[in-house]
């Protein structure tokens, strides 16, 4: 990365989860390439884990994701933060609020992250924490199939 940033040349492999690599990544890759036109880049989606196991293994230089797993042999660093968003139906009794908290959430049928999924112990944290259990009536590895 830091012989990148100094040179035009070079080749650099991402990989990162579907959200970033449906919505942010490919802007960021074309300006990106815009200025360093000799820049071979390779860019895969792949699940958080596999995106670790790719770091680690050196099969990737760069890895992008939400909530990083602690390894041995990987070095993570945060970029951001961000806030989780509630979507429902128009019209319903939540729609009007502009902060939904746990507590809201109780007795309403949701969709879910599964295991797999990496905002998963987020939202297992904060719903024990305000001890509200979940009705899951789906679970979805990828956010976007929520």
């Amino acid at each position: 990365m830091d012989s990148l940033q100094a040179t035009r040349t070079g080749a650099l492999s991402i990989v990162t989860i579907p959200t970033l690599g449906e919505a942010a990544l490919p802007q960021a890759i074309a300006t990106f390439l815009g200025m360093r036109a000799d820049v071979c880049l390779e860019f895969e989606v792949r699940p958080r884990r596999a995106i670790i196991q790719r770091i680690a293994a050196q099969r990737a230089e760069l890895g992008l994701a939400f909530l990083a797993e602690e390894h041995a042999n990987v070095v993570s660093t945060p970029l951001c933060a961000g806030r989780v968003a509630c979507i429902g139906p128009a019209g319903d009794t939540l729609a009007s609020r502009a902060v939904i908290t746990p507590a809201d959430l109780a007795g309403h049928r949701m969709i879910t992250c599964s295991e797999t999924q990496g905002l998963r112990p987020v939202f297992d944290a904060t719903f024990a924490g305000a001890r509200i259990r979940v009705e899951s009536v789906l679970e979805v590895g990828w956010v976007a199939n929520a």
